[in-house]
């Protein structure tokens, strides 16, 4: 090929990219909810070919289960299984005060030991980092079982977990954790801020930073829950105190599924001295300070309903980015019930036959997937929906979940779609009732909301395994999705502002080019 092609060939590129930066976008247009037929389901049968001699499945040999192939059959009812309840009460092993205590679950296969605090664990991260620190080092002194512990902190406790150590040595090495905090050379406290610090900036590249926006808006900005986020700028001393509180005012907590030998003894058991409130962590100032770690005002302080009066959207610019990342949703009193919730979100957000993936997803091509979840703190409940649309797409798919919203607050489900729902639900719990997961899930929140109560002196004697029904539901989407939902967009402003101003006109749209 000689220069002049090779030139020539070039210019007509150039032609076709600059025809490709200045073609608009063709927007999606906007639809009507539509539902699935949910009388008549599209489950095929599958008849047992049996007398058939190379076993394929014809309309000859469908009387062997006296069900021609390609009919629709009735939707499968499920009917709960009668799960018997799980002793849950606790063992104390420590002084009178039962700061420790120890709970079997059979369904456990890790050792875990929960310490719950009566506030906020606002350094929970950064705790966190500096413990998987020492565990790494630990680990390189040749400390068996070290590197496999692992170390989570939530918004009310810290959680540690092991496959390794059994009960009693669990125990041991969390409280050499903590009596050595803080106890780092400056190199690895240095690493582990700029980590921290580091993880802030990642969050833009791994699309995390739109949940962190989220819980902000959904939850307002004065939640104590918030504070979890700015853990980076917290100083290696309040760090410590954080942790010697949750050491000394803590209530500790042993879950695992085989009882520790000391304990089966009719000897005063090993560690029954080993007093949580006793431990001292290096650096800590605890008997000067008192408990600021949010001191709780009691549940009944976050009762009212965090509203959208304004319906206000907010657009996170990410210039360039291809697709949108979508959240709605509503945040909720925390208290009561929170089977309605969950029921409601299963009904809109679970995969296939759920409401918006059935429409949205399967029927219009809006998006890749779109899901739904009830998501229960403490001291926040938030119903949330997510996923991802191509930016042409997102304002139509944004449009579709408010407009299925709204539908479902105006106009009660069907009776087979109500059937359908019950049926999922019972096979839901059939599956996870007895995943490890769900066990401590179960733990953790009874354990959680009993320590904010200030109930855990006198845990309930048995440790209940909720079943959600589609009866759940009530009058809740009626009582809550009239209103205009919480609305957070992460995608290019430049692009979507236009679609989505033709497509919500009612709607408020606040453009952040960064995180508040």
């Amino acid at each position: 090929m000689n220069a002049k092609t090779r030139l020539l060939l070039a210019m007509l590129g150039a032609i076709s990219l600059i025809g490709c930066q200045h073609k608009s976008l063709e927007y999606e247009p906007i639809a009507a909810p539509v539902l699935a037929d949910f009388s008549t389901p599209v489950l095929l049968a599958t008849p047992v070919a049996s007398y058939a001699s190379d076993n394929r499945v014809s309309n000859n040999n469908a009387p062997v289960t006296g069900i021609e192939p390609h009919k629709g059959i009735p939707f499968p009812v499920l009917q709960p299984a009668v799960n018997p309840p799980r002793l849950a009460r606790g063992m104390s092993m420590a002084d009178e005060k039962e700061w420790l205590s120890f709970h079997r679950d059979e369904r456990l296969e890790a050792t875990h030991l929960v310490i719950t605090t009566a506030g906020v664990l606002t350094s929970g991260p950064l705790i966190v980092r500096q413990m998987q620190t020492q565990l790494r080092l630990d680990a390189l002194a040749g400390e068996r079982c070290a590197e496999t512990l692992s170390v989570i902190a939530r918004p009310h406790s810290l959680v540690f977990s092991s496959r390794c150590d059994g009960p009693e040595p669990l125990l041991i090495r969390v409280m050499s954790l903590f009596k050595r905090f803080g106890a780092l050379d400056k190199d690895n406290s240095d690493r582990v801020i700029q980590e921290s610090r580091l993880a802030k900036h990642i969050e833009a590249f791994s699309g995390r930073d739109i949940d962190r926006l989220w819980a902000e808006v959904v939850l307002g900005k004065s939640h104590p829950y918030l504070s979890l986020y700015n853990d980076a700028e917290a100083g290696q001393q309040a760090i410590s105190d954080e942790v010697g509180r949750l050491a000394s005012q803590g209530r500790w907590h042993l879950i695992a599924a085989t009882t520790p030998e000391s304990l089966m003894s009719t000897a005063e058991p090993a560690f029954t001295g080993v007093n949580s409130g006793a431990i001292l962590v290096e650096g800590a100032e605890v008997d000067r300070i008192e408990v600021k770690t949010f001191e709780v005002k009691t549940i009944e302080a976050f009762t009212e309903q965090h509203l959208n009066t304004g319906k206000i959207l907010y657009l996170l610019n990410a210039p360039g980015q291809v697709q949108s990342q979508v959240r709605v949703g509503y945040s909720l009193p925390p208290t009561g019930n929170s089977a309605p919730c969950k029921a409601t979100a299963a009904l809109l957000g679970r995969s296939q036959a759920g409401r918006l993936f059935y429409d949205l997803r399967s029927r219009r091509g809006l998006t890749y997937g779109v899901y739904g979840s009830c998501i229960d703190n403490s001291l926040s409940r938030t119903l949330k929906f997510y996923g991802s649309s191509a930016t042409e797409s997102t304002g139509a798919f944004v449009r579709g979940i408010l407009d299925h919203l709204s539908l479902l607050g105006s106009a009660s489900p069907s009776d087979a779609e109500l059937q359908a729902l019950d049926s999922y639900l019972i096979g839901q719990h059939k599956v996870l009732a007895d995943r490890e997961g769900t066990a401590l899930g179960e733990w953790l929140a009874m354990l959680e909301h009993a320590r904010i109560s200030g109930d855990d002196t006198d845990l309930p004697e048995y440790l209940p395994s909720p079943l959600v029904r589609a009866a759940d539901m009530g009058d809740f989407p009626a009582q809550y999705l009239r209103a205009a939902p919480w609305v957070v967009i992460k995608g290019d402003a430049k692009l979507l502002l236009p679609d989505l101003q033709q497509k919500l006109p009612d709607w408020v749209i606040k453009h952040l080019d960064k995180l508040p």
